[in-house]
């Protein structure tokens, strides 16, 4: 955190912002998707599987099926997006979001975004890769935390 008080608020506040924000429209296309038959409620063995795989999210293996970044079912959609640019409009041109050092706030982002960078999500990569400015912000802060 900034020493500087009103950074430090502005800080936490995109910190709030994208744990709220990003959380609420990967929570909506999953309720969306509650109460649809979208798959047995065991898996081959007989083992009762998860509630995500359940509701189709989550493939037979483990990884995040494509549809969880496609916007045809009520996926994430169009609002995802422009969310995503709003970010790349608070980042600017700086390195950081506050500053030219590493904060929590850039770490939340990070996290907000490591499905999609890591293309976790299939089809995520691609999506970020359309906003190269924060493609090179989660290199940077990868880079920063990891030795």
């Amino acid at each position: 955190m900034s020493k500087d008080p009103k950074t430090a608020r502005e800080q936490r506040r995109l910190e709030d912002w994208a744990s709220e924000t990003f959380g609420f429209y990967m929570m909506r296309w999953v309720r969306a998707k509650v109460g649809r038959e979208t798959g047995p409620k065991t898996d081959a063995e007989g083992q009762a599987i998860g509630p995500l795989a359940r509701l189709g999210l989550i493939g037979e293996d483990g990884q995040i099926t494509t549809e969880m970044l496609d916007t045809s079912d009520g996926g994430p959609g169009p609002e995802f997006e422009r969310r995503i640019g709003d970010l790349v409009t608070m980042l600017g041109d700086r390195e950081f979001f506050y500053s030219s050092e590493l904060s929590r706030a850039d770490l939340s982002i990070y996290a907000a975004l490591f499905g999609m960078y890591t293309n976790r999500f299939p089809g995520g990569q691609g999506l970020l890769g359309k906003y190269p400015t924060l493609v090179a912000l989660c290199d940077r802060v990868r880079a920063a935390t990891t030795r």
